[in-house]
C-alpha cells in the first residue's frame, strides 16, 4: 500500500462506528490514544530520511496541534503568574514608597525636635545665668537685711538699756526734790528761797521728762522701722496679710477708713519702691459691690538711676486659702503715658489698678477669708531689670 492509498482511505473507530473521524479535531469522548489510529509505517521507495514529500497533510496537522495547545496553556499560566508577580512588585513598590514617606516624616520630626532642643538649650543658658544672678542678689540682700537687723537690734538694745537709767535718774530726782522740800519746811526758810529752789528742780524734772518722752518716741520709731524691715520684700513680690477683715470692711462702709495701704516693697535693694492700696468696700464703679485693688509707684531713694516711665508687668492677686488654691488674679502692663507711672515728684503717684477686682459675694463665706483674714499678693516682673549691685 502506497502513501496515496493511506491518505485516501477513511479510518474506522474501534467501536465499529460508521462515523468518520477527522484527525484535525480533538475527540470529546474518551477514545483510544492517537497512536492507535495512526496508519502503519509505509515503505518508501526513497529510503532517504529527509523525504517528506509524500506525508499526509492531515497527519502533519494532528502532530502540530498537540504541542500548540500545551504551549497555549503554558503561555496562559506564565502570563497569569507574570501578572501576579507584577501585582506583588507594585504592592512592594507602594509599601516601599509608604515606608520612605514615613522615614522622611520621621526624619522631619527628628530635625524639628533637634531644632526645638537646640532652642531650649539656647534659652536654658541665659536662664541659668539669670538664676545664678538672682541667687547672688538674694544672698547679698539677705546679708544686707541681716546687717540692718543687727544694727537695729543693737540700737534698740542700747535705747532699752538707757531707759531704765533715765527712769532711775528721774526717780532719784523726784525723791531729792521731796526731801529738799521737807527740809525746807522743817527749817522754816523764807518764802522767796522756797519758791526759787523748787522752780529750778521742776525745770530739771521737766527736762528729764522731755528726754524720757523723746526716748519713748525713738523706741517706738525704731520698733516700727524694724517691723517694716522684717516684712519688706526686695524681689518684686508683696504678700499682704490683712487681719480683722469684717471690722475693716465695716469701717470702709461707714467712711471711717475708706482704704488701706500696704507696707512698701521693692524690685531690688536699689530698685523701684511700690505699695498696694485696697478699698474693701470698693471704689468708683465697684463701690458697695466689689473689692478694689490698686498698685502704687512710690518715691524711692534710687529713682535717679532707674528707667522711667515704669513699664514692668504687674499682677494683682487674691489668694485662696483652701486646698484648691483657686487664686483670683488680674494682670496689666502700665500705660507709659499715664501719670501713675511717671517718676514720682511727691511721696507716691496716683494709684492704678482694678476698681472691679473681686465681687463681695465671691469673697464672703468662701475660702478667700479664713479666721477673718485675707491675703493679697502683688507681683512685679523684674526679669528685664538691670541689676545695679
Amino acid at each position: 500500500m502506497d502513501m496515496d492509498d493511506v491518505s485516501s482511505n477513511n479510518i474506522q473507530h474501534p467501536s465499529n462506528s460508521t462515523n468518520e473521524i477527522n484527525l484535525a479535531q480533538p475527540a470529546d469522548t474518551e477514545d483510544e490514544p492517537l497512536s492507535a489510529v495512526r496508519p502503519p509505517p509505509v515503505t518508501s521507495p526513497d529510503p532517504s530520511p529527509h523525504n517528506f514529500e509524500n506525508v499526509d497533510s492531515s497527519f502533519m496537522s494532528q502532530e502540530s496541534y498537540v504541542p500548540s495547545a500545551a504551549l497555549q496553556a503554558i503561555k496562559a499560566s506564565t502570563e497569569y503568574q507574570f501578572k501576579i508577580l507584577q501585582r506583588q512588585m507594585q504592592e512592594n513598590k507602594n509599601a516601599t514608597r509608604l515606608e520612605n514617606q514615613r522615614f522622611e516624616s520621621t526624619s522631619t520630626d527628628i530635625s524639628s525636635l533637634k531644632s526645638s532642643v537646640s532652642k531650649i538649650e539656647n534659652k536654658l543658658g541665659p536662664l541659668q545665668k539669670m538664676l545664678a544672678s538672682q541667687t547672688d542678689r538674694t544672698l547679698a540682700l539677705k546679708k544686707d537685711l541681716s546687717d540692718v537687723e543687727t544694727t537695729l537690734r543693737t540700737a534698740l538694745t542700747d535705747v532699752q538699756q538707757k531707759v531704765p537709767e533715765v527712769l532711775r535718774e528721774l526717780s532719784d530726782l523726784k525723791n531729792k526734790m521731796v526731801e529738799f522740800e521737807r527740809k525746807l519746811n522743817s527749817r522754816g526758810l523764807s518764802f522767796g528761797f522756797q519758791s526759787q529752789m523748787p522752780d529750778n528742780l521742776r525745770q530739771m524734772m521737766e527736762a528729764y521728762e522731755r528726754q524720757l518722752g523723746m526716748c519713748d518716741v525713738r523706741i517706738a520709731e525704731l520698733d516700727s522701722r524694724f517691723q517694716v524691715l522684717e516684712s519688706t520684700s526686695y524681689n518684686g513680690v508683696l504678700v499682704w496679710k490683712i487681719k480683722d477683715y469684717e471690722r475693716r470692711k465695716r469701717e470702709a462702709i461707714s467712711g471711717k477708713a475708706l482704704s488701706l495701704y500696704s507696707q512698701p516693697f521693692y524690685t531690688s535693694s536699689n530698685g523701684y519702691k511700690m505699695c498696694a492700696r485696697i478699698y474693701l468696700n470698693g471704689d468708683g464703679m465697684g463701690k458697695g459691690t466689689h473689692m478694689s485693688l490698686f498698685f502704687v509707684v512710690m518715691k524711692g531713694e534710687y529713682d535717679a538711676l532707674l528707667p522711667w516711665p515704669f513699664r514692668q508687668k504687674v499682677s494683682l492677686m487674691l489668694l485662696d486659702q483652701g486646698m484648691d488654691r483657686r487664686h483670683l488674679s488680674d494682670t496689666f502692663r502700665p500705660d507709659p503715658t499715664s501719670s501713675s507711672f511717671k517718676r514720682p515728684t511727691s511721696d507716691m503717684n496716683i494709684a492704678s489698678g482694678c476698681p472691679l477686682f473681686v465681687a463681695h459675694n465671691v469673697i464672703d463665706g468662701s475660702t478667700y477669708t479664713k479666721e477673718d483674714t485675707i491675703f493679697v499678693k502683688i507681683q512685679v516682673d523684674i526679669q528685664d531689670l538691670e541689676n545695679l549691685n
